[in-house]
């Protein structure tokens, strides 16, 4: 197949259908390019995003570290991937994958 091809599949797969949509497309990015961020409710599919809150659940509590004030901004981020898991990459140092989920504003 395609690389386009193998792309549209690989979203088809991950992103929600209403996303897919070219008008839907084109209001994203818009409304991306106007406020320079966005909030995608129901982005993922829902089986992939339950896998993955999953596995998420299932990583060490330990693992995360809280970043951020509690007030604004407030997230928790997953340590512990080297970049030497991605063959594409020739760096070293270590890299993280940012979850982005409600905090308590009573403790990180």
């Amino acid at each position: 197949p395609s690389s386009s091809s193998s792309s549209s599949s690989l979203l088809d797969t991950w992103v929600g259908r209403v996303y897919r949509k070219p008008n839907m497309m084109k209001k994203v990015r818009k409304a991306f390019l106007d406020e320079s961020s966005i909030e995608l409710r129901n982005f993922l599919r829902k089986d992939k995003y339950e896998a993955l809150a999953a596995a998420f659940e299932a990583v060490d509590a330990k693992a995360y570290k809280h970043v951020g004030p509690l007030h604004k901004q407030s997230y928790l981020s997953l340590a512990g991937f080297s970049s030497e898991d991605n063959s594409s990459s020739s760096s070293s140092s270590p890299c993280e994958i940012t979850i982005y989920r409600a905090t308590s504003s009573s403790s990180p």
